[in-house]
């Protein structure tokens, strides 16, 4: 007996399979059970006691006297960090929480001690693994799998995609590199699509392309049949299966049943796949009998299921299925898939559909198969175990050293179907969105390590939030909704300052096995880089409002002569009720209350001027003082404003906090005389307050002739922060510019 084993293991949605390398370096097959069979129902009981857990067969016979403590197809489940069982779809009954990752990792232990029972290995034995996953899944359900393995006692050196796992057993076997590969497996619970075409040097292949579904395959069509069992006992004894609640029985009479159903929908699918030439659906012997003894009770008396399904309409059942599944083909050929920005992927391109999964024996998928791809041989091997041999081999090669292989690994490893980045703010409307950023594109070749800026949201932060995101294969554009949200890493540890002078660098690095790294390096004054540490939180949940707006403390000097009585041409009201409404977007949606506070000042006659709110972040109160505010004044004397905003603003000690004195006039400032004016704008410049202004004049000049470049701040550009605003319609995105300008000072 060896002290390392290798072993490749296929954890199906359905059944999962193992394989091994015996000791003349074969692949061979685990038995499991009493029956010797080459698979492992993935499926897990829950006991009475709520302690004890079976798997496998035995699982499944208990299952069918309780189907409520059953959990069957938990893989499906595994692409959502927060779900966990009992789930109310399948009816469970027990109490104990298990997440998909505990049900993989005792699926796994029984893997484990089967290998130990049948004298494969020991106790003691080092059991390197590969584990597979679909090809589709993003990172942390990949994560969680690799962990369900390392709980479960194994050596787990890699997650290998499965129909990647399934053209390793078959390229290194049987398949020249002159073909240009589409693999389709299609199993219990996914389709997974990917294309493969050989290197320019015809030594190994390179994945092109990724498509597929995350929820396709046998569970759907045993599910359609059994709507059809369904539709058949409505129809001959009356009772509507479809609903516990329309059937008449007992919640646990109702779960047998329909769990009968399933495992007699399952049988029905496997039979008729026997029948595989062309003209099979329309051959009246095409059929299989479905009998379930005893199934009901009608009028006091059992009643038998006994119904004849031919394949024709077992076919019809299923359209949907069929339907799905050329659709996903034709979107995976329809997307611009590209790995170089030239060359994409196209369907003319494939001289080889490679078959896998347990769905590829229904006669239909293969005849779809061979209608979207006629010109490509159809390769039909091992359908159920040639991923589980693939990985098995790749286990092997995967501890051979560098300059010990006598030659390349048949297949490039490749990031995989989803290209990886972060959330950043972008300006959209004049207003900061989060959206994605890619920093390692799909189908990269590995090992890759990629380089981002990524500088602090805000002044004098002291952690920067880095959110990591993958999108979802299939999909364009930034938009996060097209993104699987990964975790967060907490950059800590440099020198906070101005966030236009803080350089700092996360770091993305993929190894040969698609493990990624995230790091980061700050740049200090003399450029020399930095590592900073970093605080990574799995549970962490996306931040809805990061935005790098600014802290900061605004005053609202707004106008409240007479003149602001004029009512605004097209909009039927005053020139202050659009003032108003553009005001309770800027409060509302423009600002972030979460670090930017905001104070009003009215100003007129001279000494005039009155305090109406203090600097608050909260919208309702702000909007309430503004609604209050009425036209009242002859005069427009603003310097007592800009004097006490000044004062008010100072009393902020906070240096993270940039301060801004925002004013609105329809242009027809009286402060006499003008020199003080700008002696006022003067000083609060100095003391690092911003100055904009708002106003109704063309020329940018107000009364008294005062010229508003003397008054206002520079942005950084070095143009001076003055407004004109004729259209008061469009007041509001002009408050979204300057609060952009304001922002990046």
């Amino acid at each position: 007996m060896n002290d390392v084993f290798y072993v490749g293991i296929d954890l199906g949605t359905t059944n999962t399979v193992v394989a091994y390398i015996d000791e003349d370096d074969n692949p061979q097959l685990l038995e499991f059970g009493e029956m010797g069979e080459f698979f492992l129902p993935s499926v897990l009981y829950v006991d009475e006691d709520e302690q004890t857990t079976l798997v496998g067969r035995i699982a499944l016979s208990k299952g069918a006297a309780d189907p409520t403590r059953l959990i069957r197809s938990s893989k499906r489940k595994m692409r959502f960090r927060d779900y966990s069982y009992p789930d109310s779809e399948q009816r469970h009954s027990f109490t104990m929480k298990l997440r998909p990752k505990d049900v993989a990792t005792k699926i796994l232990e029984e893997v484990r001690r089967t290998l130990i029972e049948r004298g494969l290995c020991n106790e003691e034995t080092e059991i390197y693994t590969v584990i597979t996953v679909p090809d589709n899944w993003y990172h942390p359900a990949q994560e969680d799998t690799e962990e369900a393995g390392k709980r479960a006692g194994f050596i787990v050196m890699d997650k290998l995609s499965e129909p990647i796992a399934a053209a390793y057993h078959y390229i290194t076997q049987r398949i020249q590199n002159q073909d240009r590969i589409l693999v389709c497996d299609f199993g219990g619970g996914t389709l997974d699509i990917t294309f493969l075409k050989p290197n320019e040097q015809g030594n190994n292949y390179i994945p092109y392309g990724h498509g597929g579904e995350a929820e396709l395959g046998g569970d759907d069509f045993d599910k359609h049949i059994v709507k059809e069992f369904q539709r058949y006992i409505l129809e001959e004894v009356g009772i509507d299966l479809t609903e516990q609640a329309t059937s008449g029985l007992s919640p646990m009479e109702y779960n047998v049943v329909n769990s009968k159903l399933r495992d007699a929908a399952e049988k029905a699918k496997i039979d008729l796949s026997r029948f595989s030439k062309p003209d099979a659906e329309n051959r009246p012997t095409s059929r299989t009998s479905v009998t379930i003894l005893n199934l009901l009770k009608v009028g006091g008396k059992s009643w038998t299921f006994d119904y004849v399904l031919t394949l024709k309409r077992f076919n019809e059942c299923c359209a949907k299925v069929y339907e799905d599944f050329q659709k996903a083909f034709r979107e995976m050929f329809s997307k611009n898939q590209k790995t170089d920005g030239s060359e994409s992927v196209s369907a003319e391109e494939v001289t080889m559909v490679l078959l896998v999964g347990g769905s590829c024996h229904i006669p239909k998928v293969r005849m779809l198969l061979k209608e979207m791809f006629p010109q490509a041989n159809l390769r039909i091997g091992d359908l159920s175990n040639a991923v589980a041999y693939g990985a098995a081999i790749y286990a092997q090669s995967c501890l051979i050293p560098e300059d010990e292989q006598t030659e390349e690994l048949p297949i490039q490893r490749t990031s995989g179907a989803n290209d990886l980045g972060v959330a950043v703010i972008e300006m959209v409307n004049g207003r900061p969105q989060k959206v994605f950023d890619t920093i390692i594109p799909k189908d990269s070749l590995l090992p890759i390590r990629k380089r981002r800026p990524y500088p602090p949201f805000r002044d004098y932060e002291e952690k920067i939030p880095v959110e990591i995101y993958e999108r979802k294969a299939g999909t364009e554009g930034n938009s996060l909704s097209n993104c699987n949200y990964w975790e967060t890493i907490m950059l800590c540890d440099f020198i906070p300052g101005l966030r236009s002078e803080t350089e700092v660098e996360v770091i993305f690095e993929l190894d040969i096995n698609n493990k990624l790294t995230v790091t980061a390096i700050y740049h200090d004054k003399d450029g020399v880089e930095i590592p900073i540490r970093k605080e990574i939180d799995k549970t962490a949940k996306p931040m809805p409002n990061l935005s790098f707006a600014q802290p900061m403390d605004i005053f609202f000097l707004l106008d409240s002569s007479f003149s602001m009585r004029a009512p605004v041409p097209n909009m039927g009201i005053s020139t202050l009720s659009a003032v108003r409404r553009a005001f309770q977007e800027l409060v509302t949606h423009i600002i972030d209350t979460s670090c930017q506070k905001i104070g009003v000042i009215t100003f007129g006659m001279e000494e005039n001027h009155q305090m109406i709110q203090a600097l608050t972040n909260n919208p309702d109160l702000l909007m309430e003082k503004v609604n209050k505010i009425e036209p009242k004044d002859t005069a427009t004397c603003v310097g007592g404003a800009i004097e006490l905003a000044t004062q008010e603003l100072l009393k902020v000690q906070d240096k993270r906090r940039r301060k801004a004195i925002l004013i609105l006039t329809d242009g027809l400032f009286t402060d006499q005389p003008k020199e003080n004016l700008t002696k006022l704008t003067d000083e609060a410049k100095q003391l690092g307050i911003s100055v904009v202004v708002i106003t109704a004049d063309p020329n940018r000049r107000l009364g008294n002739n005062v010229d508003l470049k003397n008054l206002v701040s520079l942005d950084n550009e070095r143009k001076p922060m003055s407004y004109y605003a004729t259209d008061l319609t469009k007041l509001q995105d002009l408050f979204g510019d300057i609060m952009d300008g304001l922002s990046k000072l």
